[in-house]
């Protein structure tokens, strides 16, 4: 995967691209105008779960770690994600605080994708 760092205000986000039937490949799942769309769903879902909130007695702190996703196409009719997840994500030392992405009655597939975000950025 790909990346470049940016910031937004004090917090730094990295833009990870990468073609939509790599991730359909890794899901074992044809890639066409459907899965496509369920691949939207899916990223829809991540990023409407990515807050983490921080409090203490001194300070109080909201970060979405996923800014934004972009999906479309580019190179020979392949369609590429762009997602702005936060740097901190990436040094997270606290897992066990995400929120909760593991719904009930994934598909195997679903739950091996949800997994290994949180094993990767955790």
């Amino acid at each position: 995967m790909d990346y470049e760092i940016d910031s937004l205000g004090s917090t730094r986000y990295r833009k990870v691209t990468f073609q939509i039937k790599h991730f359909l490949n890794y899901k074992n799942e044809s890639n066409n105008y459907y899965q496509l769309k369920k691949a939207l769903q899916f990223f829809d879902e991540l990023q409407a779960n990515s807050l983490i909130k921080y409090f203490t007695d001194k300070k109080y702190r909201s970060l979405v770690t996923i800014l934004e996703v972009t999906l479309q196409k580019k190179k020979q009719n392949s369609w590429f994600a762009e997602i702005w997840i936060a740097e901190e994500l990436f040094h997270y030392a606290h897992p066990f605080l995400f929120p909760d992405l593991l719904q009930p009655k994934l598909t195997k597939h679903q739950f091996e994708v949800q997994f290994k975000f949180i094993q990767t950025f955790s």
